[in-house]
């Protein structure tokens, strides 16, 4: 009888913590985006020493302030260039949203002069600046400066 119960009441708080127009990636069945984390995969381009160099297969993950007023942005397992030796997970803090909200489905967001954060800590060398994007129909699209390198990027919402 307890454990009847106990699997009632798990039930009842498994379907209270999700409303119905939810679905489970964080976006809504008419596809705007909520708080939560997206992720997104697409291409990368970087331009070094005068020269562009594209990556594709790039997943990015952003995720929502609870009150819908920045968001930060993950790039995981990111190569620059073909010189570099690793990959690295790269996390953009507090992106500022533009006066839209996550709820709108579209997004547009900006920031100059954020440290990214690389490895084990924070990276100054690479100073994030010019920073603008928009996340619109399950596509993301920004474009910024890691210090003095060009970089865009372009991608799809994984489902």
């Amino acid at each position: 009888m307890k454990t009847r119960f106990f699997l009632m009441a798990a039930a009842a708080l498994l379907f209270a913590s999700c409303s119905e127009a939810e679905t489970e990636n964080g976006t809504q069945d008419d596809g705007s985006a909520v708080t939560g984390v997206q992720q997104y995969s697409g291409s990368m381009v970087v331009t070094y020493e005068g020269e562009e160099y594209a990556t594709n297969d790039i997943v990015v993950e952003v995720t929502f302030s609870e009150d819908g007023s920045s968001m930060d942005i993950k790039m995981l397992k990111v190569k620059f260039v073909p010189q570099m030796p690793v990959t690295l997970d790269v996390l953009i803090p507090g992106v500022g949203i533009d006066g839209s909200s996550p709820d709108s489905g579209t997004v547009t967001f900006s920031g100059d002069d954020i440290i990214p954060y690389m490895a084990n800590g924070a990276y100054d060398r690479f100073i994030v600046n010019d920073l603008t994007g928009k996340l619109e129909n399950g596509n993301i699209s920004f474009s910024l400066y890691f210090g003095d390198y060009p970089t865009s990027y372009s991608g799809t919402v994984l489902e």
